[in-house]
């Protein structure tokens, strides 16, 4: 069985990066971590080319967004943001990426206190609300 060389897929993937795309270098470099409103989250997306699908979602107390942004870190792959909102902000709460996709689907749902983050119908991901909110 053959090894890959680790080291220089990784080299390789950072030149691609730093070389590639300017647009998609240039969002790489923006700041995701809060936004004043919703529109203000479309807005920056659209900015950059990134085609993306927002949920919003309202718990008993609090409201979420979830941007679900494709292809953003590559084939197949789905850039998932979740932002909850506190007081005045949209704050980023994380980032996941769904690999491997063979719908490019990814769906959220509220279940009482949880939510629900499905991708290509297959629960990955459970999120208790009730954390969220006491950080």
């Amino acid at each position: 069985m053959r090894k890959r060389p680790t080291a220089s897929l990784v080299i390789a993937l950072i030149f691609m990066l730093s070389f590639g795309n300017q647009s998609m270098c240039s969002f790489l470099k923006d700041d995701l971590r809060t936004f004043k409103a919703i529109s203000d989250i479309k807005t920056h997306f659209e900015a950059h080319q990134i085609p993306i699908e927002i949920t919003e979602l309202q718990l008993p107390h609090e409201k979420w967004v979830f941007v679900a942004a494709y292809p953003y870190s590559g084939m197949n792959t789905i850039d998932l943001y979740a932002y909850v909102f506190r007081k005045t902000s949209w704050d980023l709460f994380s980032q996941t990426f769904l690999m491997g996709s063979k719908t490019m689907k990814a769906r959220v749902k509220a279940d009482g206190e949880f939510i629900n983050i499905f991708h290509d119908d297959v629960l990955v991901m459970r999120i208790n609300s009730t954390k969220a909110a006491a950080q």
